[in-house]
C-alpha cells in the first residue's frame, strides 16, 4: 500500500514495485487508507508524512491502534530529514526511513526485507499457533489418560483391600480343616514333619497376606501417614528376638538414636528386614544388627552370616516379582523385601542390599534423624 498526496510520487513507485512482482494499492489520503487497510490489509505500507488533513505521523498511530493491523510495517517515504521528524517516525511505530530523493535499488532492497520479516513473522505465527493447537490436544489427552489412569488406580486399590481381606475367611477354613486332619492321625516322626510342613506353611500364607495388606495401605493411604519421632532400639531389638537365638546382636550409638517416619510402618519395615537377613543366614544367632547416627541421618546395618545374593539378582531385588525368586535355601523372600523397601521410601529413607565376605547379606537402611547428630 502507497499513500502520498503527490499523483506523481504515487505513479513511479506504483510502476517500481510492479515491476518487481507486487500487487499495489494506492492512496493520496491517509483516511482512505485506514479504511482500506482495514478491509484487507496489507503485507507493508510506504507512507508519505507531508499531508494535507492527515500527516503521516498520525496514519500510522491509528494504523499501530489497530490491533488488526498493528503489525504491518510501515516504511516513511518522505523529504523531511530532520532527525527530529525520523524520531517521531520511529516512535510511533516505523520500521525503517527513506528520505526524498531516493535510490530505486535501496528503496526496493528496502521493502523487501520488511516484506520478507514479515513474511517470515506470518509463518512463525500460524507455526506458533498450529502448536499451540497441538500443545492443547496432547494435554487433553494427558489429561484424559490421567483420569483414566486415577479410576483403574483406585480400582485397583478396591481389588486389592477386597482381595486381601476375602482371603482369610476361605484361608481358616482351609488351616481349620489341616488343623483337624492332623489331630485324627497316629503320633509319630511323620506327623512331627507333617505338622511343622502345615505350621511354616501357615505362618506363610498368613505373613503373604498381611504384607499384601501393607502394600495395599501404603498405595493407598501413602499421604495419610504422619512423621513422628520414634526410637531406634526397641524396634530393632523386637525385630530381632523374633528370629531367636541367643548373644548380644544390637550395637546403637549413641544409645537413643530416634528417626522420623510413621512408628507403625517402620516396626513393620525393620521386621520384615530381620527376616529377610534371617532366611540367608546359616542360624538365628548369626543375624546382627548395628546403626549409628551420620549428620541428618541414621543407618541402620542388618547383617546375616550364611550365603549371599546372586550377582545378576541384586538390581531386583526389591522388585515384587524379584523377591519371588528362589535366592535361598528356604525358597523364595516372599514379599518382605518389597514391603520394607516401600515402607522405608515412604518415610523419606532408603534400603539397599549387598554380600559380604566371608558369605552373607547385609541390609542396609538410611532413614532421616529426628534430631542431626553433634
Amino acid at each position: 500500500m502507497l499513500v502520498d498526496d503527490t499523483p506523481a510520487n504515487l505513479k513511479l513507485l506504483d510502476a517500481l514495485l510492479r515491476n518487481r512482482g507486487c500487487d499495489v494499492r494506492s492512496f493520496t489520503g491517509g483516511a482512505h487508507a485506514l479504511e482500506a487497510a482495514a478491509f484487507a490489509p496489507p503485507d507493508i505500507l510506504l507512507l508519505d508524512i507531508a499531508m494535507p488533513e492527515m500527516d503521516g505521523f498520525e496514519v500510522c498511530r491509528r494504523l499501530k491502534a489497530n490491533p488488526a493491523l498493528a503489525a504491518i510495517p510501515v516504511i516513511f517515504l518522505t523529504a523531511l530529514d530532520a532527525t527530529e521528524d525520523k524520531l517521531t517516525a520511529f516512535q510511533c511505530g516505523g520500521v525503517d526511513y527513506v528520505t526524498k530523493p531516493f535510490q530505486v535499488e535501496e528503496l526496493w532492497a528496502r521493502v523487501n526485507t520488511h516484506l520478507q520479516l514479515r513474511l517470515l513473522t506470518a509463518s512463525l505465527e500460524e507455526h506458533n499457533q498450529a502448536l499451540d493447537q497441538l500443545v492443547a490436544a496432547r494435554t487433553a489427552e494427558l489429561a484424559e489418560a490421567h483420569r483414566r489412569l486415577g479410576l483403574l488406580d483406585r480400582a485397583k486399590s478396591e481389588f486389592l483391600k477386597l482381595i486381601s481381606h476375602e482371603l482369610r475367611t476361605p484361608l481358616n477354613g482351609v488351616l481349620g480343616i489341616g488343623d483337624l486332619l492332623l489331630d485324627l492321625c497316629p503320633p509319630g516322626s511323620e506327623l512331627d514333619e507333617l505338622g511343622s510342613m502345615f505350621q511354616a506353611s501357615r505362618q506363610r500364607l498368613m505373613r503373604l497376606i498381611e504384607n499384601a495388606e501393607v502394600l495395599t495401605q501404603i498405595e493407598v493411604g501413602a499421604r495419610n501417614f504422619s512423621q513422628q519421632h520414634v526410637p531406634l532400639a526397641p524396634m530393632l531389638r523386637i525385630a530381632l528376638e523374633a528370629v531367636g537365638g541367643p548373644g548380644p546382636r544390637l550395637e546403637v550409638t549413641p544409645p537413643r538414636l530416634t528417626v522420623l517416619g510413621d512408628e507403625v510402618l517402620l516396626a513393620y519395615a525393620f521386621r520384615a528386614v530381620v527376616n529377610t537377613a534371617h532366611k540367608f543366614a546359616s542360624s538365628p544367632a548369626a543375624v546382627s544388627a548395628s546403626c549409628r547416627a551420620e549428620g541428618d541421618f541414621v543407618t541402620v546395618e542388618v547383617d546375616a552370616a550364611g550365603v549371599g545374593v546372586p550377582e545378576a539378582a541384586l538390581p531386583g531385588f526389591f522388585d515384587v516379582m524379584g523377591s519371588s525368586q528362589p535366592l535361598t535355601r528356604g525358597g523364595d523372600l516372599g514379599l518382605d523385601p518389597s514391603v520394607a523397601h516401600r515402607i522405608f521410601n515412604l518415610s523419606g529413607a532408603s534400603l539397599q542390599v549387598s554380600n559380604l565376605q566371608p558369605p552373607g547379606l547385609r541390609l542396609t537402611a538410611r532413614l532421616p534423624a529426628a534430631e542431626p547428630a553433634p
